[in-house]
């Protein structure tokens, strides 16, 4: 083992407890059955299933080809309803509120993201 080993150990332990982390405070995934109640960091986690479907048939269309939120690569839809914002003339959803601050700090990013 080399001097650099723990040190990636630790990286790779912490980069997966705070994957599981933003997904519930109770370890479970975004989609789990809620028999607990969380703030879920001001967001609308909706364990009803398909949210998508409170959109626009517009919205939905759009929604459902996007599939996940360019940010957080949850699922759109598996945190509550999505977030439609609008940045250089183009409609993105996110998957919550929390992401929009990311998002309208740079813009180009994740559409480069969403184009690929």
């Amino acid at each position: 083992m080399t001097r650099h080993a723990p040190t990636l150990v630790f990286a790779l332990a912490l980069g997966l407890a705070r994957r599981l982390r933003r997904r519930c405070p109770q370890g479970n995934p975004p989609a789990h059955d809620h028999d607990h109640d969380h703030d879920n960091n001001g967001h609308d986690h909706d364990a009803d299933g398909d949210t998508t479907a409170k959109l626009s048939p517009a919205d939905q269309k759009l929604a459902d080809a996007q599939k996940t939120c360019p940010v957080s690569d949850e699922s759109l839809g598996g945190m509550g309803v999505p977030i439609k914002v609008e940045a250089e003339g183009r409609a993105v959803f996110l998957c919550c509120e929390a992401c929009r601050k990311r998002f309208e700090r740079n813009p180009q990013k994740y559409f480069a993201k969403l184009d690929r």
